[in-house]
């Protein structure tokens, strides 16, 4: 978790924010200090392009992430080709998102 979090951060401050984003375990939500953000769904997100940063920057173990989606895909492809809305597009459906997001990180 902490990896992701210092990845959001590195994002978030790429884009111009300044303020810590941290975790909260207990109900599953990020906040930015006392501001609390929706669930998770903005890390996923395409409009928020976090996961393309990630894809982008190699923050992610890309071979991983394919041999992941290959096996869920065998009987359901996904319509996509490129891998960052294949992982979105997989996430949005998965039952513990960040954790999925968190196996594929490097």
């Amino acid at each position: 978790m902490e990896k992701l979090l210092k990845l959001i951060n590195e994002y978030r401050l790429e884009k111009g924010a300044s303020e810590y984003t941290e975790y909260i375990p207990e109900t599953g939500y990020f906040t930015r200090k006392s501001y609390f953000y929706e669930h998770y769904s903005w890390v996923i997100s395409k409009k928020f392009g976090f996961i393309q940063w990630l894809v982008d920057n190699d923050k992610i173990d890309k071979q991983w992430a394919k041999n992941l989606l290959y096996e869920s895909e065998i009987f359901n492809p996904l319509p996509y080709t490129d891998l960052a809305e294949r992982l979105i597009m997989y996430l949005s459906i998965q039952d513990d998102p960040i954790e999925f997001l968190i196996s594929i990180l490097k």
